[in-house]
């Protein structure tokens, strides 16, 4: 496998030459995540690898394991067709949700977390069908995760076979688009396809994101020219596909392109901080900067130029409500992040103090 089609590059390639460990190493690149195991891609071809000891010692205690999109360093056995892991190459990028633990210890549940959904990416499909599906609101959420991260994004909107009014639909998708691209596909059809094959370079890597039914693995079919990907018959009463994505999956195709196809979400909560969510909601911030009072909540309160701006028709309603909910939200999860960094920090100061005592009682 030519690792330029997979996304080798300059950035990789000097990290890779400056590592200490790079002797009898290969560059490889996740493809599939499992239960303690991956699937990555070397010049060899495709194995399944693990993590070293030392790697996963590592991992566990600064939370960073491998995701779909990673180049690694591994040791290959390419006769039996396996490979160890000793070491992460730094990202370019990374797209990440909020996730809340429910399994595991019983110490973890609940906690939040960090779920890396992949890494190195270049574009980012946002696919909404326009069925029940479609929502503004929903675009907004995606577009605040690619916003300002080095991925360009381009919202799909897909089904187009079910719109009977598309230029309304994709009047509204480009009211929150900021210049990205919108694109109307039919996979069903096969119509559109031509538009998003452009964004399909040799070692160019491409995201799928959207919620469930919304007919990613349609268009990915459509786009590798088989069946590769499963799709479920389709329900009559709200045309949607059932859900067939069980994991993260990167395919490489034979002109060089990456697609990683993403299970469909029902909800997403994108890890980024206040500030970070703030950027995408430049207009509002705008008008929120002439605001009489520095810390005005923009309720009540008199002089607020965002509540004269939603009176005016200036800024949407609905947009102004995902802002403020948006906000929120990235907030909470800063002192959630802010707590459990604390907790960390005490657990680690109480081990110490007790390997201290341990140690003393021996001398």
């Amino acid at each position: 496998m030519n690792l330029e089609k997979l996304g080798w590059n300059d950035f990789f390639n000097t990290q890779f030459n400056n590592h200490i460990y790079k002797n009898g190493m290969q560059p490889g690149r996740v493809s599939r995540e499992h239960k303690g195991f991956y699937n990555i891609i070397t010049e060899d071809g495709e194995c399944l690898a693990e993590i070293s000891g030392r790697m996963r010692y590592t991992a566990e205690d600064s939370g960073v394991f491998p995701a779909v999109g990673d180049w690694v360093m591994a040791s290959v056995y390419a006769d039996e067709g396996k490979a160890v892991i000793h070491d992460l190459l730094e990202r370019k990028n990374h797209l990440s949700r909020k996730a809340v633990l429910s399994g595991g210890m019983p110490d973890t549940w609940g906690k939040t977390r960090e779920q890396v959904l992949a890494a190195n990416i270049d574009t980012v499909f946002l696919v909404n069908g326009l069925d029940s599906d479609f929502s503004v609101r929903r675009i907004e959420r995606y577009m605040t995760t690619v916003y300002d991260s080095g991925m360009e994004p381009v919202i799909v909107l897909n089904k187009t076979d079910l719109a009977e009014n598309l230029d309304e639909y994709i009047s509204r998708a480009e009211s929150i688009a900021f210049g990205a691209p919108v694109i109307p596909v039919s996979g069903l059809n096969n119509a559109g396809m031509e538009s998003l094959k452009k964004f399909i370079r040799p070692g160019s890597s491409i995201i799928f994101l959207g919620s469930s039914g919304v007919g990613k693995s349609t268009i990915i079919n459509r786009l590798i020219g088989t069946e590769r990907q499963k799709v479920n018959e389709v329900r009559e009463y709200d045309h949607k596909g059932r859900h067939t994505t069980t994991g993260r999956e990167l395919m490489v195709l034979p002109e060089g392109g990456i697609l990683i196809d993403t299970p469909g979400m029902r909800e997403f909560q994108p890890w980024k901080s206040e500030e970070e969510t703030a950027r995408y909601f430049e207009d509002i911030e705008t008008f929120a900067a002439e605001c009489r009072f520095k810390d005005c909540t923009h309720n009540t309160e008199p002089g607020c130029a965002v509540i004269k701006a939603i009176e005016e028709g200036l800024i949407d309603r609905g947009r102004y409500d995902n802002y403020t909910r948006m906000k929120k939200e990235a907030r909470y999860l800063e002192i959630r992040m802010e707590g459990s960094a604390q907790h960390a920090e005490k657990k680690r100061w109480k081990s110490l103090s007790k390997l201290q005592k341990e140690y003393k009682k021996k001398m």
